[in-house]
């Protein structure tokens, strides 16, 4: 009863996550999409800023997939540079994942160049079981590309 004389109903549902694999071929693949950076000075002159780096991760390939990336940002012509990693959290097909990496230690001393390197890695889902959980002759599950 609540303060007013009326029920208060609950409800309670529970959901559980179900990975299938059908035919064809097994693409694990990550594409690099809107690359933004921008260079942030420090308030002190004699101090280098941090460069943030922004990007969309797409999942271009046939399985759901995580990725690892190499943000690397070049200085002074190539000269020097520093550079992040970023992991990109699970992707199904067709889905994407915004990733932010902030580099520091940049001196800005002309043009800055920034480049992304993902690699992508197979789900657990998407990877063939262990061979004493299969069952001799009669596992389908593709193998994923790549490195995992």
């Amino acid at each position: 009863m609540t303060a007013t004389g009326g029920t208060v109903a609950v409800e309670s549902r529970v959901g559980f996550r179900v990975m299938m694999r059908v035919s064809g071929t097994v693409t694990a693949s990550l594409a690099v999409g809107d690359l933004t950076a921008t260079y942030h000075r420090s308030w002190n002159p004699f101090s280098p800023g941090t460069i943030d780096v922004r990007y969309t991760a797409t999942n271009n390939g046939s399985v759901g997939v995580t990725g690892t990336a190499q943000v690397r940002t070049a200085e002074l012509f190539g000269a020097s540079g520093h550079s992040a990693r970023a992991d990109v959290a699970e992707t199904l097909p067709g889905g994407n994942r915004v990733v932010d990496v902030s580099i520091g230690g940049l001196w800005a001393l002309g043009p800055l160049k920034t480049t992304v390197e993902l690699t992508p890695h197979c789900s657990t889902a998407t990877r063939p079981a262990p061979r004493s959980a299969r069952r001799p002759r009669r596992s389908r599950y593709g193998r994923c590309p790549g490195p995992s």
